[in-house]
């Protein structure tokens, strides 16, 4: 197993071995929760009509009395907010239109190109499919990162060397979700410029 850590790449192996302990013992006050989760959103008992036992710690619950003498109902909502909230982020995905600042003709020219530019990436990148998948981490789980890095061995060829049997590329951006149950925050951190992140490869 390797660990790294995204933020503070000079941090040393034996505070990144320090910083985990702790980090895992954090995160399994939610695991609970991801586990009633994911059994309500992809069925995983297997049957049609299912019941899943759902702890009364995993706060994914709403307590209300329906009135004075009946015992509390408990309702989970993530169903819903998967359901509702996620179809909506993914078919109302924000909207980015570059306009001129001033009537100067440069100006139109740069708004123009960054128009293009705008429609370019997202198709590129399928930001779309990826922004959802975050979204619906965040419903789930209650966090979702989209990872943004620098991928040398991507884009188009610059050169190659046939005896040598190399290529040399122009490489690219690389973005992609990342499994957050190969990811454990660092409960001490304060920010996202802390080091914070400890990922399991």
């Amino acid at each position: 197993m390797k660990l790294d850590m995204w933020q503070g790449k000079n941090t040393s192996s034996q505070k990144v071995l320090k910083k985990l302990s702790p980090a895992e013992d954090n995160r399994k006050l939610y695991e609970k929760t991801w586990e009633a989760n994911e059994g309500l959103i992809y069925h995983e008992s297997g049957s049609s009509g299912f019941v899943i036992p759902l702890p009364n710690n995993t706060g994914i619950m709403r307590d209300f009395e329906s009135d004075g003498s009946a015992p509390a109902m408990r309702v989970p909502h993530i169903f819903k907010n998967v359901r509702f909230l996620h179809a909506q982020m993914s078919a109302n995905p924000p909207t980015v239109i570059a306009k001129p600042a001033t009537a100067d003709q440069s100006d139109y020219y740069k708004a123009s190109a960054g128009d293009k530019l705008a429609r370019y990436l997202p198709k590129q990148y399928k930001l779309q499919e990826k922004v959802d998948q975050v979204s619906l981490y965040t419903i789930i789980y209650g966090s979702g990162i989209l990872k943004t890095t620098y991928d040398p061995f991507r884009g188009d060829i610059i050169s190659r060397d046939l005896e040598a049997g190399t290529l040399e590329l122009e490489g690219d951006i690389s973005i992609y979700v990342p499994d957050l149950k190969n990811i454990w925050i660092d409960p001490d951190a304060k920010s996202i410029d802390d080091d914070f992140l400890i990922k399991v490869s």
